[in-house]
């Protein structure tokens, strides 16, 4: 008989336990049970029973399998409680009906068994249940963490809202829970997550919080840290984090929430020196259960974004899957045309290209951004359902990854992924982005071409190339990013649709060249980014033209009224956003320029602008 594989066997098995409850529920008898699986055991499992030598010895097999299953399933007659048959007398006939008495039969073979768990079998019942049943659920007694267990695998399934409704009445009566309802609340918390619901998961929070457990107090205090790093509120995230350091002190689940925090802020240096702290701190509690966290920990010491984003990977088998692709991209190929109409041009995928763009979109759940923002988080892309199928698609066809379309595509999927960038940077970020950087040059030849954005099929590939400059700038790689940068706003998209103008010219004040700044500048006239309006007026000031300093700032405050006083405050406070977003202008827009600009006017040309700054706030209250 052909030997079975792991996942054959395991297969097998769910399908065997799977018909088997089903039919035991049928009846919530014992008798009537094992009677069926004495009888139609061997036949409908010829995989398990097959491989009993003996014929004979099959249906009994099959009625002491039966006895395991029956005595592991919680019953809905029983309030969802097992109820094990008693264990037969030891010379008293076999209960399997072989008449030879039970030391001698079933006996000599009860204990080891199958490690049939009343946990795991109660996710095959709710598989059998009506809806009716399932909102009916008696939760007083039934077993919280089979329920979690199930709404797991519903939330793996693409049903984050069947999974919500089945855990939420656990929720209801914050004084009655335990420290096993941990396991609910992690799940609960990513369904929520899933189904873009963040106001139930700081409700969830908080009431997790009124509980008098210890474990279920600290969990939540981690969970609304992390929600509060997530929301960038880093003030607040660690507010909380102190805390919670004094509620509880030196517990050991806060050694995770803060090497996490100090990485998602890009505080590498401080988090290796942290992890080693609570390597020493935790092996002195020589607590064995501590022996994971420490081997985090030390690895965090020696490596942090590489073992970051093994821990993440982990969860997310797709993101390793992910960054074996990236590892072995192929080599650019020019599977485009540049369509030229004048000096502009069209991207024209060819067919074969066209025709993997038309099927991927088969398989990708996300559509395009609006514009040129990024997509808003969507938890669909990486539920193990949907991110099978793309992920299966990139491994399948090879020539996806000459496509800007699919790129846009993946990167978007990789701006979704819950782990801080510096994880991702070196196995998934920047092998995509060098790729699509290289894969440009080989389309385009060499010798860039304007490729108008208001042009759709040019879109794919002017925002994954302005993803890829912008974050370059930012994560210090300006050399790599910066040629592109010049080619996009002089040449390829002139008309900066992503505001690449206003990085370019903050990249020519750093380095010094404020010719190029002005000359950037007056190609932008009127313009209303304050990175161009007042990098002219910094750029004068810095050439040592500095009446002409003084025209372009008296113009810029013009237009932009907030700039001047937020850069002359020596503390402002950040404005709260507004209702419909930020506005230009105003005060929310002057506060980010001031953070991306402070330390380009730092010195005498700040001194200079305070110095002016008293004139034009009088002449603007005149007017």
């Amino acid at each position: 008989m052909h030997s079975l594989s792991e996942d054959e066997a395991n297969a097998s098995l769910e399908n065997f336990l799977s018909i088997c409850v089903t039919t035991l529920l049928r009846w919530e008898d014992p008798e009537k049970f094992l009677a069926w699986m004495r009888e139609s055991g061997p036949s409908l499992f010829p995989e398990i029973f097959g491989q009993i030598i003996d014929p004979a010895m099959r249906p009994s097999s099959a009625y002491f399998f039966g006895r395991m299953i029956w005595n592991a399933t919680p019953l809905p007659g029983n309030l969802f409680k097992p109820r094990p048959l008693p264990k037969p007398e030891r010379n008293a006939p076999c209960t399997c009906g072989s008449g030879i008495k039970y030391k001698h039969c079933c006996g000599q073979i009860d204990s080891p068994g199958l490690p049939l768990d009343p946990t795991l079998m109660l996710n095959l019942v709710l598989r059998n249940l009506t809806q009716k049943q399932l909102v009916n659920l008696p939760y007083r007694s039934i077993s919280h963490e089979g329920l979690a267990l199930t709404a797991q695998q519903w939330l793996e399934e693409g049903k984050a809202n069947r999974a919500i409704k089945l855990l939420e009445p656990i929720f209801t009566d914050p004084s009655r829970l335990a420290e096993h309802d941990e396991f609910a609340f992690d799940v609960l918390m990513d369904a929520y997550l899933d189904e873009g619901k963040p106001r139930k998961r700081v409700n969830l929070i908080e009431t997790m919080l009124q509980s008098g457990n210890r474990t279920l107090r600290v969990t939540a205090m981690q969970r609304h840290c992390t929600l509060l790093a997530d929301a960038g509120d880093y003030e607040g995230a660690w507010e909380l984090f102190g805390v919670a350091m004094r509620e509880y002190p030196g517990h050991a689940a806060f050694s995770h929430l803060e090497v996490t925090l100090l990485m998602t802020q890009g505080r590498m240096a401080e988090a290796r020196e942290r992890a080693k702290f609570w390597v020493a701190t935790l092996r002195r509690q020589n607590n064995p259960e501590h022996a994971e966290l420490i081997e985090f920990l030390a690895s965090i010491a020696n490596r942090p974004a590489e073992a970051m984003f093994d821990m993440i990977a982990g969860k997310n088998p797709f993101l390793d899957r992910i960054a074996s692709l990236a590892r072995n991209l192929p080599e650019p190929e020019a599977h485009y045309t540049v369509d030229a109409s004048g000096d502009m041009g069209v991207l024209v995928a060819d067919k074969k290209l066209a025709k993997v763009e038309a099927d991927w979109h088969l398989y990708f759940p996300l559509g395009k951004p609006f514009s040129t923002q990024l997509l808003p988080p969507d938890g669909r892309v990486w539920q193990p359902s949907v991110a099978d199928k793309w992920v299966t698609f990139l491994e399948q066809h090879p020539l996806a990854f000459q496509s800007f379309d699919i790129l846009d595509d993946v990167m978007q999927a990789v701006w979704q992924v819950e782990i801080m960038t510096a994880a991702i940077e070196k196995p998934l970020i920047y092998p995509l982005q060098d790729h699509t950087i290289r894969l440009f040059r080989v389309v385009t030849g060499g010798v860039p071409v304007e490729l108008p954005w208001f042009v759709s099929p040019n879109r794919p590939a002017l925002r994954v190339l302005a993803d890829a400059i912008l974050y370059g700038i930012d994560h210090g790689r300006r050399e790599a990013a910066l040629p592109l940068l010049e080619d996009m706003v002089s040449r390829i998209n002139p008309n900066d649709n992503h505001g690449l103008r206003e990085t370019l010219v903050q990249e020519y004040l750093r380095a010094g060249q404020y010719e190029k700044s002005l000359a950037l500048c007056e190609r932008y006239p009127g313009d209303m980014m304050p990175g161009i309006a007042f990098g002219q007026v910094l750029a004068l000031f810095k050439s040592g033209r500095k009446g002409e300093a003084l025209a372009a700032l008296a113009e810029a405050n013009e237009r932009l009224p907030e700039m001047v006083s937020m850069l002359a405050n020596d503390n402002p406070i950040q404005p709260k956003s507004g209702k419909f977003g930020m506005v230009v202008g105003g005060k929310e827009e002057a506060w980010h320029y001031r953070q991306e600009a402070l330390a380009l006017w730092q010195g005498d040309a700040l001194d200079w602008l305070r110095g002016v700054a008293v004139s034009l706030r009088k002449k603007t209250a005149r007017r």
